[in-house]
């Protein structure tokens, strides 16, 4: 958002709810964030979320050093995004990536992430892999494939997702899935 529009309305009496400082760091401008700070809209986990998904490290940065409350997982979020500038920052700060980091990335089919959180020690299993085939990331389910992560043939096989688990049936999935794994 544009500050003198932000301050405009605020003396026009707008008032803030949950979403206005977590919308703020998605929008990526670090003096609206403080001045939303400054005029006392709450600092959560939230808006730390946001601006780690969002790519946002100069915010992540400033709300770390305000001591937001942060959520342990905020690597996932990072992931989703796409953001290994984010992740690494995260990591120097004491936040770990694990499994979960590597679903998050997957599922959103970010696969630079993925082979950056690979060459990192990250452990990639099955969800990572059927959360792919949710999203209809042929390419990921590919590298997935050669990194040798297979199908466990739990809740979360490729199948299953491909196959509309979770939100809509996606056919190419379904088809790698068919082809590379039976």
């Amino acid at each position: 958002g544009d500050l003198e529009t932000v301050k405009w309305l605020r003396e026009q009496g707008c008032p803030w709810d949950n979403q206005t400082l977590p919308r703020a760091c998605k929008s990526g401008n670090l003096e609206v964030v403080k001045y939303l700070h400054k005029e006392g809209a709450p600092l959560d986990q939230q808006a730390f979320n946001r601006a780690c998904f969002s790519g946002n490290l100069e915010i992540a940065q400033w709300l770390y050093s305000v001591e937001c409350p942060v959520d342990l997982k905020a690597c996932d979020f990072a992931a989703s995004g796409g953001h290994i500038h984010v992740i690494k920052w995260l990591r120097t700060n004491g936040f770990e990536i694990g499994k979960s980091t590597c679903s998050s990335a997957a599922a959103r089919g970010q696969i630079k992430v993925l082979e950056y959180l690979l060459s990192e020690g990250c452990g990639i299993d099955s969800r990572s892999l059927a959360l792919a085939a949710d999203g209809g990331h042929f390419h990921v389910l590919f590298w997935l494939q050669k990194q040798e992560c297979g199908s466990d043939n739990s809740a979360y096989s490729p199948l299953h997702e491909g196959s509309g688990g979770l939100y809509q049936p996606n056919p190419d999935p379904v088809r790698w899935a068919h082809y590379s794994l039976f």
